[in-house]
């Protein structure tokens, strides 16, 4: 009898939580209240400045953002508020890097004088400024830690989880910022095949993403980011986080989100009943006692039709030989045998184990 897996079972309730919607304003205003009240510091201390302030500000600008997301959402600016969300997956890994780092406060310094260089090349190409003039300001944003850069975002999230004992950072950077930045962000081949739906080129380009998670990806930047600089003894801490993990559970990968969104474009309405009779005779298959007792080749071979009808239903546009790695995994996933028989083998109760 076929058994579903845990892992299939946990995307296909990740794919439910996503899609049902989600409203908490009254929450939300709760816990971007208690943020602000975390933010101790009224006046910048410059070089007197801790971590821990630095962690406030990327706090500061994490509730900015969320707010921007929420706004730019409401006034349908779906593109700019992806671009907002990617900025508060930056952000808040930036901060909670500085709460976990050894010494932030001088890679921070290190990479603000690189950048200050960077910003005046162009006044040295058109030769308003000198050398001298551009070293001279690198040391003074540097305050005397030139040599001293900010590790890649990854190697942030990397270095935060490890500490941490979490990966939800190295799960933000890539579910999240690694499509949105090569969707959104970058110029690429994916990013100008989004002008290309149906494989007709528009001015606007196809949005790959769901609707609502760039505000809960926000959401859950502001809860993670301020839960981690309350602290555990804070006793707001178990709210805030739950808070960010409930919208971080909350937010649809752009990828299932594109193959979602073709599959429904795709997908005629008519065929809708023989996908789901297509589907339910496969299920009974495998519950009845003719599938429990048939062999893992014709389970495989069940199977492996049942699959090919439900695509053909969809249409996709998609090569044979995709098609067929993808519904080889599927099957790999799906058609494993329940006992500890060996796939494709009869069980051999003689023989000695290894």
């Amino acid at each position: 009898m076929i058994t579903v897996p845990p892992s299939l079972v946990a995307m296909f309730r990740a794919l439910y939580v996503a899609v049902v919607p989600y409203p908490d304003p009254l929450r939300r205003r709760k816990v971007r209240a208690t943020a602000t009240r975390l933010v101790t510091c009224s006046s910048w201390p410059e070089l007197e400045a801790t971590p821990e302030q630095v962690a406030e500000l990327s706090l500061l600008r994490a509730l900015w953002l969320q707010r921007e997301v929420h706004r730019a959402l409401r006034w349908r600016q779906r593109e700019a508020a992806t671009l907002l969300a990617r900025s508060a997956v930056e952000n808040c890994i930036l901060g909670l890097y500085c709460l976990r780092a050894e010494q932030p406060l001088q890679e921070l310094r290190g990479e603000n004088a690189h950048q200050a260089a960077r910003m005046f090349e162009y006044l040295k190409d058109v030769g308003l400024v000198n050398d001298v003039i551009v070293d001279c300001l690198r040391a003074e944003a540097a305050q005397q830690d030139v040599g001293r850069r900010l590790p890649p975002l990854i190697a942030m999230a990397r270095q935060v989880s490890e500490v941490s004992t979490d990966s939800l950072t190295t799960d933000l950077y890539k579910r999240l910022y690694i499509p949105l930045s090569t969707l959104f962000t970058h110029a690429n081949g994916l990013a100008l095949l989004r002008h290309v739906p149906k494989k007709h080129v528009k001015i606007k380009p196809a949005y790959p993403w769901a609707k609502r998670s760039a505000a809960r990806t926000a959401d859950a930047c502001v809860g993670v980011l301020a839960a981690e600089i309350a602290g555990p003894t804070h006793v707001a801490f178990g709210y805030l986080r739950k808070y960010g993990l409930d919208h971080s559970r909350r937010v649809v990968p752009p990828l299932p989100a594109m193959v979602g969104r073709q599959a429904a474009t795709t997908l005629k309405l008519r065929l809708v009943p023989r996908l789901l009779r297509q589907i339910v005779v496969g299920y009974m298959y495998f519950r009845s006692s003719e599938g429990a007792a048939a062999s893992h080749e014709a389970r495989v071979a069940h199977l492996r039709h049942t699959m090919e009808e439900v695509i053909a239903n969809f249409g996709l546009d998609m090569s044979d030989t995709a098609q067929n790695c993808i519904m080889d995994q599927l099957i790999l996933i799906l058609a494993r045998p329940t006992s500890a028989e060996p796939m494709g083998e009869p069980a051999d109760n003689g023989a000695d184990s290894p």
